[in-house]
């Protein structure tokens, strides 16, 4: 593995509403107390060992979500080990966050998310390669804010999401091949293959006359991004639990777990309003 390896997160919370009917977006759902479905699925990307965080939102929600998360989180590996006791803040690896809105030309895809997905690996292949190759995104970690499991038990296999090889999340037998909210990885050949499928799909819906601003706010399927797509070296991990709560029954399926009992809020080290120093302007001390 090259030591220039950019494994890149992607957080769409750009996808249809679930239901919930809240005055804000449905993603900052409490799963435990002071612990929001939005800040599990940025500290699952910190968790997978990503380098950069990528938020797919709608540019109404950005504000908020960003109040609440910040511009940049510490890396869960680089914080608490004995080796680095001393000088901790030296030590610590910062993960930089960027909040991407979908563009007002495809605002009638803003609720589609596999286009959040597409759309978010779009962007950091578009932003980080333009400093250099050497930054592009080697691979691309999606983290779910509605697929709920115990974190600790992703952190030994950060070494093998960061590889070659394809690592994807299943339990009981459903992964995101069946539709189901469990994070994945792919490289920027698979992106390809990404966007060819929509795009072809999209031009079907086009050719039956489908209005797209209408058809594209339904549910539409994680499935069609992998059509004719040959998982080879693909590397399975299956948590002891996990709850999808994108509907209401599954949120009180989960509510209702012992499992919710024992999930708890990382810490404000990982999950507190943080930003990057403004220009020309003055710390505080």
């Amino acid at each position: 593995m090259s030591r220039y390896f950019h494994l890149a997160g992607i957080v769409p919370i750009a996808s249809r509403p679930t239901g919930y009917n809240l005055p804000w977006d449905d993603c900052l759902i409490p799963i435990a107390p002071n612990y929001f479905a939005i800040e599990f699925a940025i500290f699952q990307a910190a968790m997978a060992g990503c380098e950069t965080i990528w938020v797919i939102c709608d540019p109404t929600t950005v504000p908020l979500v960003r109040k609440r998360i910040g511009d940049f989180i510490y890396d869960p590996a680089t914080v608490g080990s004995k080796r680095l006791s001393w000088m901790p803040d030296k030590h610590r690896r910062l993960i930089p966050i960027f909040y991407v809105p979908i563009p007002e030309k495809e605002s009638y895809k803003s609720s589609c998310l596999p286009w959040s997905i597409i759309r978010g690996a779009k962007t950091a292949h578009e932003v980080c390669g333009e400093i250099s190759k050497w930054t592009a995104p080697s691979r691309y970690f999606v983290s779910f804010p509605y697929g709920i499991y115990d974190l600790k038990e992703l952190r030994p296999y950060r070494r093998r999401i960061s590889s070659k090889n394809n690592f994807t999340l299943t339990h009981q037998g459903d992964t995101v091949f069946t539709g189901n909210h469990m994070s994945f990885t792919f490289d920027p050949d698979t992106y390809q293959h990404f966007f060819d499928n929509f795009k072809e799909y999209e031009n079907e819906m086009s050719n039956l006359g489908e209005d797209p601003y209408l058809h594209f706010t339904n549910d539409v399927e994680l499935a069609i991004i992998y059509k004719n797509l040959k998982q080879d070296d693909t590397e399975y991990f299956e948590p002891s639990w996990f709850y999808q709560i994108d509907t209401w029954d599954g949120y009180r399926a989960y509510l209702g777990s012992d499992e919710a009992e024992n999930l708890d809020y990382p810490g404000a080290l990982f999950l507190s309003y943080s930003e990057w120093n403004p220009i020309a302007e003055e710390i505080e001390e």
